[in-house]
């Protein structure tokens, strides 16, 4: 392939995208109408059709009250453990018992499976652990993370022999829902909105093959042109002489 016939590729590719970039300005109204639209839909959806979640949280430290602080192999013991209970927190004998104590003290039902979709646990390296549930109930979601923070507890020391870790933080019922976030769900909306029609647009615009300009004349046919005849529009006196011809 020669330089010349290099020089043209690029050429026509950056006439093909300034005439894209065109079409999506000729259109800019149906970009917004696009962009409007799904920030609409998105917006409904979030505030109708999706309920809303809360979520609560307890957190248990690591090191029993009868250890010093000042002994750094118990620091070092007590954010070890955190990692250990991490991992009991969730295990089939604590969701199994935190269900049973909220049917004997609350008298509300849940299922291994409800808890476990409900709960997660949490450890940034630190001799704290936090339970984190998240519910469309915002009493529930405070309930099952403070049974299954006791539960652990007794489970752990079941299973180390020794003190347990103790609540530092009880679970609350929250009141503000932490989703959805109708905001950031309508702002993509807009953008999905915004792109299907710029999409449309522009597959419209590259899948009409009529040609319109000299260039593309000189693309489809390899031939120059060499005069360009302009069609103009009929005024308004010539329509109307046309129109009483017909009468005729």
């Amino acid at each position: 392939m020669t330089n010349e016939e290099n020089r043209k590729e690029i050429v026509d590719s950056r006439i093909d995208l300034l005439a894209i970039i065109y079409a999506l300005l000729k259109k800019w109204w149906l970009l917004l109408i696009g962009a409007i639209a799904g920030g609409a839909v998105f917006l409904i959806v979030s505030w109708k059709f999706i309920a809303p979640t809360y979520q609560s949280s307890a957190t248990l430290y690591m090191v029993s009250s009868t250890v010093t602080i000042s002994s750094v192999a118990d620091l070092q013991l007590g954010t070890e453990l955190a990692e250990d209970i991490s991992k009991i927190v969730t295990s089939k004998t604590v969701i199994d018992r935190a269900a049973e104590r909220l049917l004997r003290e609350k008298g509300k039902t849940f299922t291994r499976g409800q808890i476990q979709g409900m709960i997660t646990a949490s450890n940034t390296a630190t001799r704290m652990l936090t339970l984190t549930t998240v519910s469309e109930n915002p009493e529930d979601a405070c309930d099952v993370a403070n049974a299954v923070a006791e539960e652990a507890i007794l489970r752990v020391e079941e299973i180390t022999k020794s003190d347990p870790p103790s609540i530092m933080e009880k679970a609350e019922i929250p009141i503000v829902p932490i989703g959805p976030n109708i905001p950031k769900n309508t702002v993509k909306g807009c953008l999905i909105g915004f792109a299907l029609v710029a999409l449309y647009i522009i597959l419209r615009h590259v899948m009409n093959d009529n040609i319109r300009t000299e260039e593309d004349i000189e693309r489809a046919l390899g031939l120059k042109t060499l005069v360009v005849i302009p069609m103009e529009k009929p005024s308004r006196k010539q329509r109307a002489e046309g129109d009483s011809h017909e009468e005729k």
